[in-house]
């Protein structure tokens, strides 16, 4: 294995095990929006809780990790906003969500609710 590889995976471990509550809460908030906009808003406000918590430093490695815990929860649309915020600081305008999706969504959470 390179010193890359296992600086990167270090580096993984070193934000999972320091971001955890973080990384937790941030991902149950992102997936459950339901639509671009709440999402994007989700995003903004988890950035700027995490700036003024813990500075700069590891802000994109935190919303790479968060994404990987999107992933983790079958949520791809937020993985890839959260992505994008990360390597441009916006969300895709473009990530819309087909209308189909967010009726099924929010029927299962209606249901899920009774």
């Amino acid at each position: 294995m390179s010193s890359k590889v296992k600086r990167e995976n270090a580096t993984t471990a070193h934000i999972e095990t320091a971001y955890l509550l973080d990384l937790s809460v941030g991902a149950s908030h992102v997936a459950s929006t339901l639509y671009p906009t709440s999402r994007q808003a989700c995003i903004v406000e988890l950035t700027g809780n995490f700036l003024a918590r813990y500075g700069s430093t590891d802000l994109k490695s935190f919303l790479l990790a968060l994404a990987e815990k999107l992933d983790a929860r079958e949520n791809s649309e937020g993985a890839a906003a959260v992505r994008h915020y990360a390597m441009y600081g916006a969300t895709p305008e473009a990530l819309v969500i087909p209308a189909s999706a967010v009726a099924k969504k929010a029927r299962m959470l209606r249901t899920a609710s009774k």
